[in-house]
């Protein structure tokens, strides 16, 4: 799926991309649960600060996760790939960037709802944004590191095609 804007109707607004964004299933549903926390702090103000706690566990689980699936290959096991490919990696890391740019605009909504004393439980979802952007610069790296690997592979043959090339024609 991709997502070029965001609609938070708890929070009553759209928001723009800097880019479209091409998420994972699960991301699309970890937005519609991120929703619901919204909707829950809204709702039942005295639970503000566990719900927003939980949601900040919620997230670290959710990265912690695709890390295991994507640089852990476990996704090769749970979903039966052969291989986890640069484009895998790059849908990954996409996702998890998302959610990194939207939760400053999800700690802003809360923060609205929540009082000076609970606003402190903010910093979980702060901790969970780092942990994000952490992991999709892992997945980068990863995806430069496959790329890498494919030119050198890609210039060694054409190394030897123009060492061939040129050693028969210089024997003649």
């Amino acid at each position: 799926a991709a997502l070029d804007k965001l609609t938070l109707p708890a929070c009553g607004v759209t928001y723009p991309t800097p880019c479209a964004y091409h998420l994972t299933s699960s991301s699309v549903l970890l937005f519609d649960m991120m929703q619901d926390y919204v909707s829950c702090v809204e709702r039942l103000p005295a639970l503000a600060p566990d719900a927003v706690s939980r949601l900040g566990l919620l997230l670290k689980h959710f990265n912690s996760r695709s890390c295991q699936l994507v640089l852990g290959a476990g996704a090769m096991h749970t979903a039966g790939l052969k291989a986890i490919t640069a484009a895998h990696l790059a849908v990954a890391a996409q996702s998890l960037r998302a959610l990194a740019h939207f939760l400053p605009i999800l700690c802003e909504r809360l923060a609205q709802l929540l009082t000076q004393k609970q606003a402190a439980v903010l910093g979980v979802l702060t901790e969970a944004r780092q942990a994000l952007l952490d992991h999709a610069d892992e997945i980068n790296a990863k995806i430069v590191a496959i790329m890498t690997d494919r030119f050198y592979f890609f210039m060694q043959g054409v190394q030897g095609a123009y060492d061939e090339a040129f050693s028969g024609a210089a024997g003649r």
